[in-house]
């Protein structure tokens, strides 16, 4: 009744295998509302400090601390020749370990 040696009959327990796979792939791949729900998995923003109207040089110590470093914008004429009359008014968010702050002598 069944014989191994006949090509055909390999060819169909071949194909009946791979169908009985391909449809209990489909119909576990469903969800079904009785099993508990999937583990959300979320992504947090690195810390980064917060350093608006401290003076420039401390900014830059305290981001250095965080392993960032700061990329300073200046309204100041000449940008910045001295570092101790300057403040950040403004800290954007950070461009890999890039920090961009806009200083100002009065902000």
């Amino acid at each position: 009744m069944f014989n191994k040696e006949n090509p055909h009959v390999k060819r169909n327990v071949i194909v009946t295998v791979i169908l009985v796979l391909l449809v209990g792939a489909a119909l576990g791949s469903f969800d079904d509302p009785t099993l508990p729900a999937k583990a959300e998995v979320k992504v947090s923003k690195p810390f980064v400090p917060n350093v608006r109207g401290l003076g420039l040089i401390d900014a830059r110590r305290t981001l250095k601390r965080f392993h960032y470093r700061p990329s300073v914008k200046s309204d100041a004429l000449f940008g910045v020749l001295i570092e101790e009359n300057f403040t950040v008014c403004k800290q954007h968010d950070p461009n890999g370990h890039l920090v961009p702050i806009e200083v100002s002598k009065d902000c």
